[in-house]
């Protein structure tokens, strides 16, 4: 993941898969709120509780 500190856009690289065949790697962009919202919600699906972006690192 990188990010850019004065638009705030977050990149995050992810290889696309059909199946269990690889179809190539893209970067999703979002907004750092959006992100923030994104990693929230998926640390509650993995975790079972939030993790702050601070304490993930």
């Amino acid at each position: 993941m990188t990010t850019d500190s004065g638009t705030g856009e977050v990149r995050v690289p992810l290889s696309l898969f059909h199946l269990d065949q690889y179809q190539g790697d893209v970067d999703l962009v979002l907004s750092r709120t959006e992100a923030e919202e994104l990693q929230g919600f998926l640390s509650l699906l993995i975790a079972g509780r939030p993790v702050s972006v601070a304490a993930a690192r």
